[in-house]
C-alpha cells in the first residue's frame, strides 16, 4: 500500500502539529516543562483559536536532538 502524501511531502499519517496534551502523549516532556520551554523561548508555539497552543513535530524534534549527551555512569 502506498503512502498519500501532502503536494508530495509530509505522509498524511504523521502529525506535523501538537497540542501540549499531545505533546505531552508523545513524550518525553511534562505539560509543565513544555510550558516552561515555551516560557523561556526554546521552544517555539503557536496559537490556534483562544486557548489552543501548538507545537510543530520539528520542533519538539529539534529541542531533543539538542539536548546534551547523557553521562555515562563509571560502574
Amino acid at each position: 500500500m502506498e503512502t498519500q502524501s501532502i503536494n508530495g511531502g509530509i505522509p498524511m499519517n504523521r502529525r506535523v502539529a501538537h497540542t501540549i496534551p499531545q505533546a505531552v502523549e508523545r513524550g518525553p516532556f511534562s505539560r509543565a516543562t513544555l510550558y516552561r520551554l515555551i516560557k523561556a523561548g526554546k521552544l517555539p508555539a503557536r496559537k490556534f483559536g483562544p486557548k489552543v497552543v501548538i507545537v510543530l513535530e520539528e520542533d519538539l524534534q529539534k529541542l531533543v536532538q539538542d539536548l546534551p549527551p547523557a553521562r555515562e555512569h563509571a560502574a
